[in-house]
């Protein structure tokens, strides 16, 4: 009775549409997924051009004097096009900064070897903003300058490291083996380390750059190495 109403041919003739159709839909949603892949990858490449064309304009004019129909113009877009990646002309020098020198240094420590000492690691992320500019430092003063001279970038960029902090700290007791809401070590290693950090482009920036980052750098890091070895090397510090 049931093979009068589907005989053998239009079970297997449904089943080859089924299976075409499947095919046709996964061909269809490669299409797409490559098509959003573009999109996503023209917006990304938009988006590093409008921080690469602010930074370079601020470093020329000067942050106040830069306008966002500058910082467009550059990039060939519309104002309307820079405010959809950011809100404010702040946003995208937030960004210059979180890019250059807080990203860097969470990438560097997370691709260090895990049976590096801890203490060389922080290191070499603590000095990776450093290498990564060093052909460029008149552009890297006016980054630090700029942000000096302007009370709300300050008060942004510290959120930045905060969070930033946050993030070490989690990289910290992952490396340590520590639980990070009950271990002190890796949030106070983490401050450590940004404190001195900032300290170290605060005073390069006070000398109008004509000391040696590197070399501040290590001097800072050197005062920290011995207290943060033996921060790392006890065992958990619990919170409560």
């Amino acid at each position: 009775m049931l093979h009068a109403i589907c005989p053998t041919d239009d079970i297997s003739l449904n089943s080859a549409t089924c299976h075409h159709h499947a095919a046709s839909r996964t061909v269809g949603s490669l299409r797409e997924e490559a098509l959003m892949g573009l999109r996503e990858r023209k917006k990304e490449r938009t988006r590093d051009e409008l921080a690469s064309a602010a930074c370079h304009l601020f470093t020329e004019r000067g942050y106040e004097a830069t306008t966002v129909e500058e910082i467009a113009a550059a990039v060939d877009v519309s104002p309307r096009t820079f405010f959809r990646y950011y809100p404010t002309k702040a946003d995208v020098a937030i960004e210059i900064l979180r890019t250059a020198a807080i990203d860097i240094t969470l990438e560097t420590f997370a691709a260090r070897p895990r049976s590096e000492p801890l203490t060389a690691s922080l290191r070499m992320a603590a000095l990776a903003p450093i290498d990564s500019h060093e052909q460029r430092p008149d552009e890297v003063f006016t980054v630090i300058r700029m942000i000096n001279a302007n009370p709300t970038l300050r008060g942004r960029i510290v959120e930045q490291q905060l969070q930033g902090r946050d993030e070490l700290a989690a990289l910290i007791a992952d490396r340590l083996g520590a639980d990070p809401a009950g271990d002190l070590r890796p949030r106070l290693i983490a401050d450590l380390l940004i404190t001195t950090m900032s300290s170290v482009v605060d005073h390069w920036g006070n000398s109008n750059c004509q000391a040696d980052l590197r070399l501040l750098a290590n001097a800072g890091f050197d005062l920290l190495e011995s207290g943060l070895g033996a921060a790392a090397d006890v065992g958990a510090v619990p919170c409560s």
